[in-house]
């Protein structure tokens, strides 16, 4: 029997990120919370695990390409 839990997009994706400077993430992100980073062609992001969590994926773009970030 399967059982589902959760319809479908039951967890939504984060279509549209918004960043922040690293001190003012330090205002609500625990000093040792992991996070996913990446850097291509120069433009850097921090993904927080916690927030990854929530959403499984975040369609952003870095370094002038389109990518989804999943966990």
């Amino acid at each position: 029997e399967i059982v589902t839990l959760l319809g479908f997009d039951g967890i939504p994706a984060i279509l549209d990120p918004t960043f922040v400077s690293a001190e003012r993430a330090e205002d609500w992100m625990d000093p040792d919370e992991s996070v996913l980073g990446l850097s291509i062609n120069g433009d850097s992001r921090a993904y927080s695990i916690r927030m990854l969590s929530r959403h499984e994926i975040v369609n952003d773009v870095v370094g002038g390409l389109p990518l989804a970030v999943t966990w």
